[in-house]
């Protein structure tokens, strides 16, 4: 048992020592008081460099094993695991991985995955990561990963460094974790493993992180996994190598500092062990290095002679006995703490009421304030989490509910667009189809607006000026919004003429009312959005008597101060609009809430229309353009709301009375062929009606099967990719085609010899294919062109810009005709 009273009786032996010997002392106590000092120094420097990138190896862990956690705890993704048939039904795999990929969105800050792979008992497999070619698996590693994750009973394995068990993937070793999936058997009364997952971690990220770390010269990190092999080395060939079995026994701690002989040189070595996965960090500083200033030291030691030895050998008694005991008290609590342990909050005892018994009562006070912290933080996380969990379901029905929505638009816009180019289609038939085409591009820019509230809400929304034809923007509003009304059996006024008035919100009066300009710079979706959600809610919730639309513009003094405003020589305008109507009224009480999401009035829940969300983005939308949406309302009455928004006049822009539009390809140009490939046959129908008029060759197929088929039979030219079919999707379809594009590639090399006057081809002619969907947010797009494609579509088509985009891939030219348009 090691003696209470060590530490001082090594510290009066020394001082003994020093007295009978005070020349020698002078120099032995130089060099070990500089010794110590700066190995003290680098001890506990490396000990918090090591703390330090311990905790953050584990913060990476526990995102890794939350992920892990949060995909096993799906009920759905569970059910299905336990499935037979229903592994088969193509719609049920990708229902489960895009609820993998749903889950995996919530970790924004986790970077590095490379991939996600649960393997079933019964064979089957879902993968979400950077390769989609699945065939080639190491079964062997798969299976000892299998017996190591069993292993750990219902907890996550870290494995550590490995082969990547998806050999056809460009990280080809890779950080591992594995977790079985237990399910209860009802004929075993016992719950047994059904699957598998395993989450690959790229080691490039930990490479990004640790080359970062400012080390003193010749120091180097070093990373091992709990099976002592090499996870991170700045030797990169080293990677996945074991260690010296030497130095592994001397980790056997869960951390420490000591001194061994690496490669022929001193190092000192500082490591930390990880509790939660097994994993050390550990520094190698050489001792050359940290010795170097120990001279310097030593010379300033020389001042430290004149304290009397006597009061030294007085004090160490005292000091041990009320000093040393409770700082050493004080030293295993933070170690309780520092390693998790339990009882490091309970408080220590207070004696006597010295400085160190004043000590011990705010290291109390620390505890108990650290214990409230603690419960804090555990109380915010729960809420995040409930937040986060909540914003993730609105985005996921967003997306889902814009999809639905797209598919039949394309159908009925496609049509509309074929008839709109038949040169046999009538004058009033071209005026109804612009009216559908008008309403249709309405609904597609309310489905992009109602896709645009989580980035209003993450500030990510930017205006979009341009130059805005004003008369023509509400003559077209009210082409929009005048039959609706009609129908309704309600009056429609557009008043745009004032009295004269005085406003008392406004800092001047008004003897004449100025026309309005013609001209403005402004975001005209925007504004579009704002008085279209006006007027049509005034129409929804009026069952009798008028709805009326007032417009004025006042002259605006400049604000240097707002950015949006550049210096010009027109004038600034503060448009001010009114949209009044008889309806049902809103309540006082309801006026406080009547901007927040999601959130309908009594009138409103009484219709059963709308969704709750239209006020909300105007409000928002009003506030990032400078303006403000004002409302007021008396019950039985009726509802005013106003918009104030300033504006600055533009210069008139040129409009063209006519619109060229493709007609036919011109002579003289090599034949065109053109997959079509997609499920909806509608979808389909369009497309080669459109382009088949045109003068294409036109083939099509429904899934992604069919469509390598006629690839490698037909040779087309373009091919036009649905993303989501059963059978094959088109991601797969696509990554397909060029794999194969690349093996032919390779054989045309291959069959031409080294000693041939004809130059072997960089590349064989790619066939262009570009994607067509219904989803339409930018990671789609970005995710379509990682696939392999050569452009992005959504849908609903529109005609001009789908040929627009052929001509680019193809250098094909068009015979074209003039189509009148209203402007």
């Amino acid at each position: 048992m090691r003696s209470s009273f060590h530490l001082t009786q090594k510290f009066i032996g020394f001082i003994l020592l020093t007295s009978i010997l005070p020349l020698l002392a002078v120099g032995i106590s130089s060099y070990r008081v500089s010794s110590r000092t700066v190995q003290t120094e680098a001890i506990e420097y490396t000990a918090e460099l090591v703390g330090q990138q311990r905790e953050y190896l584990e913060l990476q862990l526990k995102q890794i094993e939350s992920l892990i956690t949060n995909i096993s705890g799906v009920d759905a993704i569970l059910d299905a695991l336990g499935e037979g048939s229903a592994w088969e039904d193509a719609y049920a795999n990708l229902a489960t991985q895009a609820r993998i990929g749903y889950i995996l969105s919530g970790y924004t800050s986790l970077e590095g995955l490379v991939s996600i792979d649960i393997f079933t008992a019964k064979g089957n497999r879902y993968h979400v990561g950077d390769t989609l070619n699945l065939s080639n698996v190491r079964n062997q590693l798969k299976h000892r990963l299998f017996l190591q994750a069993l292993a750990q009973d219902r907890q996550v394995a870290w494995v550590g460094i490995e082969d990547n068990v998806n050999a056809s993937s460009s990280a080809a070793k890779v950080v591992t974790a594995a977790k079985v999936i237990y399910t209860a058997s009802p004929q075993a009364q016992r719950s047994e493993p059904t699957a598998m997952i395993l989450v690959n971690y790229s080691v490039d990220y930990l490479y990004q992180h640790f080359q970062q770390i400012q080390l003193r010269q010749g120091a180097y990190l070093l990373v091992i996994d709990a099976q002592n092999r090499i996870i991170y080395h700045p030797d990169r060939q080293l990677l996945g190598q074991p260690i010296h079995s030497a130095l592994a026994a001397l980790m056997h701690q869960d951390q420490g500092t000591f001194i061994q002989a690496v490669d022929g040189q001193d190092m000192l070595m500082t490591y930390a062990r990880s509790p939660m996965s097994g994993w050390v960090v550990i520094n190698m500083l050489p001792v050359k290095t940290l010795m170097a200033p120990v001279a310097a030291i030593r010379r300033t030691t020389l001042l430290a002679l004149g304290l009397s030895f006597s009061v030294l050998l007085a004090a160490a008694w005292v000091v041990s006995v009320r000093v040393v005991q409770p700082i050493r008290q004080l030293t295993r609590r933070f170690e309780q703490f520092q390693q998790g342990g339990s009882g490091w909050n309970r408080p220590l005892p207070v004696q006597g009421k010295d400085e160190i018994a004043e000590l011990i009562l705010w290291f109390n006070a620390f505890l108990e304030t650290l214990a409230a912290r603690q419960q804090a933080e555990v109380a915010l996380a729960q809420a995040k989490e409930v937040a986060e969990t909540a914003n993730q379901a609105k985005t996921r029905f967003l997306a889902n509910i814009s999809h639905e929505l797209r598919t039949p638009l394309n159908a009925i816009l496609g049509f509309m667009q074929v008839l709109g180019s038949d040169p046999h289609t009538t004058s009033s038939q071209r005026e109804s189809l612009a009216i559908i085409n008008q309403n249709g591009e309405h609904l597609i820019d309310l489905i992009n607006d109602v896709l645009d509230i989580s980035k209003i809400e993450a500030g990510k929304v930017t205006l979009q000026e341009q130059v805005v034809d004003f008369d023509g923007l509400l003559k077209s509003l009210m082409d929009l919004i005048k039959p609706t009304a009609q129908n309704k059996g309600l009056e429609m006024v557009c008043d745009r003429t004032y009295e004269s008035t005085f406003d008392p919100r406004l800092p001047f009066s008004i003897s004449n009312q100025p026309p309005l300009p013609r001209y403005i710079k402004t975001d005209e979706g925007k504004l579009r959005q704002i008085l279209t959600n006006l007027l049509s809610n005034a129409i929804k919730f009026t069952e009798t008597g008028r709805v009326t639309f007032r417009i004025r513009a006042l002259p605006l003094a400049p604000k240097p101060a707002v950015p949006a405003f550049a210096a010009s020589d027109l004038p600034l305008w503060q448009l001010h609009f009114e949209v009044e109507d008889t309806g049902f009224g809103i309540a006082a009480a309801e006026l406080a809430t009547l901007f927040e999401p999601f959130v309908q009035t009594a009138s409103g829940r009484r219709s059963q229309q709308g969704t709750g969300l239209g006020l909300s983005i105007s409000a928002r939308l009003a506030k990032i353009m400078q303006g403000e949406i004002t409302v007021s309302s008396t019950v039985g009455v009726g509802t005013c709301f106003t918009l104030d928004l300033p504006v600055q006049e533009a210069q008139a822009v040129m409009t063209t009375a006519a619109s060229p539009q493709a007609v036919a390809l011109l002579n003289q140009q090599q034949a065109q062929r053109v997959l079509v490939v997609d499920d909806a046959r509608l979808n389909r129908r369009i497309l080669v009606k459109i382009l088949g008029d045109l003068g294409f060759e036109v083939q099509e197929a429904e899934n992604g099967l069919e469509a390598i088929a006629l690839w490698q039979q037909w040779s087309p030219h373009l091919i036009l990719m649905d993303l989501q079919m059963p059978v094959m999707d088109g991601s797969e379809a696509t990554q397909v085609i060029r794999q194969k594009e690349r093996t032919l590639t390779q054989e045309i090399r291959l069959a031409i010899p080294t000693s041939s006057a004809v130059p072997a081809p960089a590349n064989c002619p790619s066939t262009v294919i570009i994607a067509v969907t219904a989803h339409a947010f930018e990671e789609d797009r970005q995710q379509a062109i990682a696939a392999g494609f050569d452009d992005f579509l959504s849908k609903p088509l529109r005609r001009n810009l789908l040929l627009e985009k052929i001509a680019e891939h193809l250098q094909v030219q068009y015979c074209y005709r003039e189509v009148e348009t209203r402007t």
